[in-house]
């Protein structure tokens, strides 16, 4: 019999094998790049793929609309395990063609195109603390082309967070959303507010604080976020859903990413067990020292 023709016959051990070091995920991870992306050369790109895979470092996409806990969530996990926050804030920090198109974009109330987007993120995702600490990018993908221009560049999160609520609970939280302008700490009047009277009287109110704006940001997520989700949708992926308007969002997303088996998430564990206010307190101590 021709050899070339015979039966593949895997030896038991090699299926343990590749389980146990995940190689059937990682082929999929390199087949899926390959598809994506159509790179020239092929061989190249995968060896640059693999140079840039890491499967210990964390990668996540929180999305939700307006008010939703977003950067509440990023804020305390970057807090407890320093996995870094990619955020417009983040990415619009340096000075270039790129930076300002997409600024451009942003004053003209337009979506960052897909690939403006895409090199900006694939740039920050590259820097020495994306790769050693893992990232969050929270917000973002806003539109189903953000979403797949992402992937054209090289960025697949593992984990996908979307957060939930009805509309009538957003604009609430959105109203009484403060910032701390020295920490960048977001807190609400009601729900939320902070503990330090010191704090309180540096609370400013959110950019463009208005129940129009809001609810224009409201519609513009309603109309994109299906595109979004059917996208990205190629992680482990959690649904956040909260019908009141107090913080109820951070220990459920926090319990979902800490039962990853990402050695980064796993640090951060304990800290679904404790409220919000409780790990900002334990981080204020912590640097004080």
């Amino acid at each position: 019999m021709d050899e070339t023709k015979r039966p593949l016959r895997i030896p038991p051990e090699f299926t343990m094998y590749a389980e146990k070091n995940e190689i059937f995920s990682l082929y999929e991870r390199m087949i899926q790049e390959l598809i994506v992306g159509q790179p020239s050369d092929p061989l190249d790109h995968m060896i640059d793929f693999l140079h840039r895979e890491n499967d210990d470092i964390s990668q996540i996409m929180i999305i939700g609309p307006p008010a939703s806990g977003k950067a509440s969530i990023a804020q305390l996990i970057n807090k407890e395990s320093n996995i870094q926050k990619i955020d417009t804030d983040e990415l619009l920090t340096v000075d270039t063609e790129q930076v300002k198109r997409a600024r451009g974009c942003l004053e003209n109330d337009v979506d960052i195109p897909g690939d403006t987007l895409g090199a900006l993120v694939k740039e920050r995702v590259s820097k020495k603390d994306c790769a050693d600490n893992g990232w969050m990018l929270v917000g973002y993908p806003k539109t189903r082309d953000q979403a797949l221009a992402l992937q054209r560049h090289g960025i697949f999160a593992k984990h996908v967070v979307f957060l939930e609520s009805p509309d009538m609970v957003l604009i609430e939280r959105f109203m009484g959303k403060r910032v701390d302008p020295t920490t960048g700490d977001i807190y609400h009047l009601t729900f939320e507010p902070p503990e330090s009277p010191d704090v309180t009287r540096r609370l400013k109110p959110v950019e463009n604080q208005s129940e129009k704006f809001v609810r224009k940001r409201l519609l513009h997520y309603h109309r994109n976020i299906e595109g979004v989700r059917s996208a990205v949708q190629n992680g482990s992926t959690k649904i956040i859903k909260r019908g009141s308007a107090k913080n109820g969002r951070v220990r459920p997303s926090y319990h979902f990413l800490c039962q990853q088996p990402d050695p980064l998430l796993r640090s951060a564990r304990g800290l679904y067990c404790r409220s919000p206010r409780q790990v900002a307190r334990q981080h204020r101590q912590d640097t004080s020292r």
